[in-house]
């Protein structure tokens, strides 16, 4: 059963704008790919700064999760960002 991996009440004192990140822990994250996509969650916390949350490589395996953070919504200019799989 898909859940939602970061609850929106974890990210506090941040707001989510968009939290599509659900997976089901139970099935092999390749079995769930078409369920990843580029913009699965944003929140933006009291000082404006974002945090974004992403799949980048599509169905393929090797793709991997970029994590962002922007100076706001309006200056997507990333100040950290990492990649992992």
């Amino acid at each position: 059963m898909q859940e939602l991996l970061i609850a929106d009440s974890c990210l506090a004192p941040a707001k989510a704008c968009w939290n599509h990140l659900r997976l089901d822990r139970a099935l092999p994250l390749a079995a769930q790919l078409d369920a990843l996509d580029e913009d699965l969650l944003l929140a933006e916390f009291p000082n404006g700064v974002c945090l974004d949350i992403g799949w980048y490589g599509g169905p393929n395996p090797e793709g991997e999760f970029g994590i962002v953070l922007v100076k706001s919504k309006t200056d997507w200019e990333p100040f950290l960002e990492k990649r992992c799989r």
